[in-house]
């Protein structure tokens, strides 16, 4: 897996209620994680930081851009 681009991350953390922080921190440390292991962290820290339902939408799709499961429309 590989991390994202800053305007990749920007692109998600631009979504209304999203937590800009949360996802730049999460997007930006991806590299050498799996898929698995990434959804993973990705529960635990949204238990323990209270992320909002947006700012965890935004980390999956993070999270499947940079496995290559899903591609962004950039503009």
């Amino acid at each position: 897996m590989r991390n994202l681009t800053q305007a990749e991350i920007t692109f998600l953390y631009n979504r209304k209620g999203v937590k800009a922080i949360a996802v730049d921190n999460f997007c930006g440390t991806l590299e050498g994680s799996t898929y698995g292991d990434a959804l993973q962290n990705l529960r635990a820290d949204a238990r323990s930081y209270g992320w909002n339902a947006p700012t965890v939408q935004a980390i999956t799709d993070g999270i499947m851009v940079a496995d290559g499961r899903k591609h962004l429309r950039i503009s």
